[in-house]
């Protein structure tokens, strides 16, 4: 079973990199959460150019696959520049990924044109797709990949399960890489809250691999991602998994390495507070908001004779 390495925003030292065949996953919203600036953003997209960039230059021969933004939108309402603020109630299974672009294509476009840029100079950068629920979701992004003129292979996450089901349809329509992301898929298939790690060994994600396996075989390359453990990555040994990825600041932990040969071990989670300050203060404007207006309706509001 071969390793990758999923990274959020830290730029891994050489010895490090050399421990894997290559990045298997870049969470692309981390490096503009921690920023605090959407892709709309010039800053924003000098950002996240340079650190694919960066990247590259770290990983010069391995594939290096870049995920699009997945920001759910009660992150995306934090954003300076951010195109459009959505306001769900169930914001893990709203717009994230592919979902939003496909209501708001033009920022996905400005992405991947900032993306195809580093890849035109670097043609071991890929390119993943998040949340794609089935074949028509992904057939919206291959069109805009096409329009772009994407230079170098491109796949699909599966964390929904009705985007497992149609895995052969994504491989048919150009996808060369499928990622199982446990995290999501794990939640969706057991109905647990995706911090549970030990669903990920639940019999209904290895059916999900075993189903995976079936639907693409060894005509495309296949693999795993998420918040991982050893006895997962024992399963998908076992299982007889291509390729796992394993997040950066996990690596103390499922390969031993000492947490000071890691610059910015703690990069996630600083982005992550970050980001929740951020929403707390959104969420205090938009309740002052609310309340001012209820304010001006209740002093604007006509009286009635005889009341």
């Amino acid at each position: 079973m071969r390793h990758r390495l999923s990274l959020s925003g830290e730029i891994p030292p050489s010895p490090i990199m050399e421990m894997f065949e290559g990045v298997g996953l870049i969470r692309s919203e981390y490096v503009l959460r921690s920023q605090g600036r959407f892709i709309t953003r010039p800053e924003a997209r000098q950002r996240l150019g340079d650190y694919v960039r960066a990247v590259a230059e770290a990983c010069p021969t391995g594939p290096i696959w870049y995920r699009t933004t997945e920001f759910t939108s009660q992150e995306a309402n934090t954003l300076d520049g951010v195109d459009r603020r959505y306001h769900e109630a169930d914001f893990m299974k709203g717009r994230r990924g592919v979902r939003r672009a496909l209501e708001l294509p033009e920022a996905f476009e400005t992405e991947l044109r900032v993306v195809a840029e580093v890849a035109r100079e670097h043609r071991n950068v890929h390119l993943l797709l998040p949340f794609v629920r089935d074949a028509a979701d992904f057939s919206f992004a291959a069109d805009v990949l096409e329009r772009i003129d994407w230079p170098n292979r491109f796949g699909s996450m599966i964390e929904i399960p009705s985007a497992l089901l149609e895995a052969g349809k994504l491989v048919s329509m150009g996808a060369t890489n499928l990622m199982l992301g446990l995290n999501d898929l794990s939640s969706l298939l057991t109905g647990t809250s995706r911090q549970d790690r030990d669903m990920k060994l639940h019999p209904s994600v290895w059916w999900a691999v075993e189903t995976l396996r079936e639907a693409v075989g060894a005509e495309i390359d296949w693999g795993l991602a998420g918040n991982l453990s050893k006895a997962v990555l024992e399963r998908a040994e076992d299982s007889g998994v291509p390729y796992v990825s394993m997040h950066y600041g996990e690596l103390p932990e499922l390969r031993g390495v000492p947490a000071e040969e890691l610059p910015d071990i703690d990069f996630v989670k600083r982005t992550k507070e970050f980001t929740r300050s951020q929403i707390a203060l959104a969420e205090d404007r938009d309740l002052a908001e609310r309340q001012a207006a209820r304010t001006v309706a209740e002093n604007t509001r006509p009286t009635i004779p005889g009341q």
